[in-house]
């Protein structure tokens, strides 16, 4: 997901995000895998599960629309 993106605690202060975004740039460049189409389990899944990337099962399970929702209010 996106650093500060829909998923992330809403209270994340610009200090917590740039940690979070270095974090997530270290990990990455470690990674022995770095492409998620080369991962073999993601190749597994698709192979046994979900058909071709971008088939209508696919698409489905894995992607999402957007649209307008409120903001959430919550006490501080």
């Amino acid at each position: 997901g996106c650093v500060g993106g829909g998923g992330q605690p809403c209270l994340a202060t610009d200090a917590v995000r740039a940690a979070r975004t270095a974090g997530l740039y270290t990990d990455d460049e470690k990674s022995v895998i770095r492409m998620s189409h080369l991962n073999p389990e993601v190749q597994a899944l698709y192979k046994d599960y979900l058909g071709e990337p971008g088939s209508e099962k696919a698409e489905h399970l894995l992607h999402t629309d957007y649209r307008k929702r409120d903001l959430y209010k919550f006490a501080k």
